[in-house]
């Protein structure tokens, strides 16, 4: 069995994805929580946001 998992920016017209590099999902949940350390949001909500696009959404919720 293979088993392969990616995070993908869920910013407005953003394509950027990060594949990870684990081969089992407890290691993946991990590694996700991993990309935050390199400027990664990954959100409680679902929502998760590469960098670029994690800088937009902390100024915006910031303002609300």
């Amino acid at each position: 069995m293979t088993f392969s998992a990616k995070v993908s920016c869920d910013g407005f017209s953003c394509i950027r994805e990060k594949e990870l590099k684990s081969e089992c999902p407890s290691s993946a949940e991990t590694e996700v929580y991993e990309l935050e350390d390199h400027g990664w949001v990954i959100g409680d909500d679902g929502f998760d946001y590469c960098p670029k696009c994690a800088e937009e959404i902390k100024a915006e919720r910031k303002e609300e």
